[in-house]
């Protein structure tokens, strides 16, 4: 235990507790968010041939926008995850292991951009453990990293490209500047305009960092913005797929949705959900602030006005900000920007770290961090595939596998389809499709509400929940 309180590593042990308690709990159980659900089902069918990359497949019933091919974001995300699939199986676990490994990047992303912040300063650079920490205690950091969200694997190469732009800085080796646009390039590609925001990273560095130069620093943006430019016309010029693919994504999917399918009703709604996402954090500040003021009896002081602090702080905003131009809001949207201002804030509370530190150290603090490490382990274990969310939807998705078996299309209607979660589970484990009109099928399935559906020449196997599955008569 002494060898351990005097490591630099011992904080760690309070990463690993928080971790344990607010990520893994619901990282590998069953059940997830409708919108990884669908990804998931994409990349599993793009790992057993079913769709390519331009034009990945959910079923042969998808039609959206008389678009048969799913068409929802740029492809990377599932052509990534597919590899997964071809690695581990349809397990449950197998797109909770790729949410793992994007969370993992993630982190050792942070660490090291960090590193390169304070890669002078030994004292300030091991405190590259805060931000994990402060990410770890949003809620929408775990949520979307357990529930397979695009912008998982967006927020890897836009922590990328800024990793890289801080070599450029400090060594002006182009190659690290091409690296780093065709980060922002790869990011497009994962969940498409969004991922851009790294573009503005010379111009606010140049704004916040060393105050002068700032055409200089513009230029290299704008370099950047070229690279991206000649990428997409290479890719478009050579590929008549990826030329339809992105403009149907651009013109449908982009200037489409943004006014006509709104989920909020105020634009801000954005700025509001991410500092309620950051409550913990503050309350974490002010506990800090307690404890070192009546406890340890020292002085606190915030650093807002540090350089970093507020170079982090405006690419935050650089990243939460556009997303106000529409109302297509969600809280995981956001969370490309989350890591730069767990760094701000980790930056603004150094004068602390020395302090926090030797309360950290002691016994009974590390003890209690090993104590909810065992017992946290052990919960994990034995909640390992249990049903975390959707139980219904899964059970009577289990059900109607053991029924009609799997690799099937069912006869459905609206009812059935709009219930997402069941819709999708089905698909998800059991290659089942439900399909309206689809009247060759043996199988029929409606709602229990629905009395004026026909189901002549269809007799009655089971009821499923909400509803009624039928067999077609003289089907084999």
């Amino acid at each position: 235990m002494n060898k351990l309180l005097r490591s630099k590593y011992s904080p760690w042990l309070l990463v690993m507790a928080v971790a344990l308690c607010t990520y893994f709990p619901v990282l590998f159980q069953k059940g997830m968010f409708f919108d990884g659900l669908q990804y998931a089902i994409v990349s599993k069918n793009m790992a057993h041939g079913f769709g390519s990359f331009w034009f990945p497949q959910l079923n042969d019933c998808w039609n959206k926008m008389g678009e048969k091919a799913f068409m929802e974001h740029p492809p990377l995300v599932y052509f990534l995850q597919s590899v997964y699939f071809k690695l581990f199986g349809e397990y449950f676990y197998t797109e909770k292991l790729y949410c793992l490994t994007t969370l993992l990047v993630t982190c050792l992303l942070t660490i090291k951009i960090w590193r390169e912040l304070f890669r002078q300063d030994a004292e300030i650079k091991k405190f590259c453990w805060l931000p994990i920490l402060f990410l770890l205690i949003t809620d929408t950091g775990p949520w979307s990293f357990s529930n397979n969200m695009q912008e998982n694997t967006m927020t890897i190469f836009i922590l990328l490209s800024v990793y890289w732009n801080l070599i450029f800085i400090r060594n002006r080796n182009f190659i690290f500047l091409l690296g780093s646009s065709v980060s922002i390039f790869l990011a497009f590609l994962c969940k498409g305009l969004p991922g851009l925001f790294p573009l503005v990273f010379f111009i606010i560095y140049s704004l916040t960092i060393i105050r002068k130069e700032f055409l200089k620093f513009a230029f290299y943006s704008f370099i950047q913005l070229v690279i991206i430019a000649l990428l997409f016309f290479v890719l478009i010029y050579f590929s008549d797929d990826a030329k339809t693919s992105l403009w149907f994504y651009i013109k449908q999917r982009v200037l489409e949705r943004i006014t006509n399918e709104p989920t909020v009703s105020n634009r801000f709604f954005i700025l509001y959900r991410f500092l309620q996402d950051y409550i913990f954090v503050f309350v974490l500040l002010l506990f800090i602030f307690l404890i070192l003021k009546f406890v340890l009896k020292s002085s606190f002081k915030l650093h807002i006005n540090h350089n970093y602090f507020l170079l982090f702080t405006f690419l935050t905003l650089s990243g939460l900000l556009p997303l106000c131009l529409t109302k297509v809001q969600r809280a995981a949207y956001f969370l490309p920007a989350m890591p730069f201002f767990c760094i701000a804030l980790a930056i603004a509370i150094k004068d602390s770290y020395d302090k926090i530190l030797i309360f950290l150290n002691k016994k009974v603090i590390i003890t209690s961090f090993i104590m909810t490490i065992i017992v946290a382990l052990i919960f994990n274990f034995c909640n390992f595939g249990n049903i975390l969310r959707d139980e219904e939807q899964i059970n009577n998705s289990q059900t109607l596998y053991s029924i009609t078996g799997p690799n099937i299309t069912i006869n459905s209607t609206h009812a059935a389809i709009d219930d997402w979660a069941f819709y999708f589970y089905l698909l998800r484990y059991y290659d089942i499709t439900l399909c309206r009109n689809k009247t060759d099928a043996p199988y029929f399935i409606i709602s229990k509400n629905e009395r004026d559906i026909s189901v002549e020449n269809y007799f009655l196997i089971k009821s499923i929940g909400e509803y009624n599955l039928y067999k077609k008569l003289n089907s084999n």
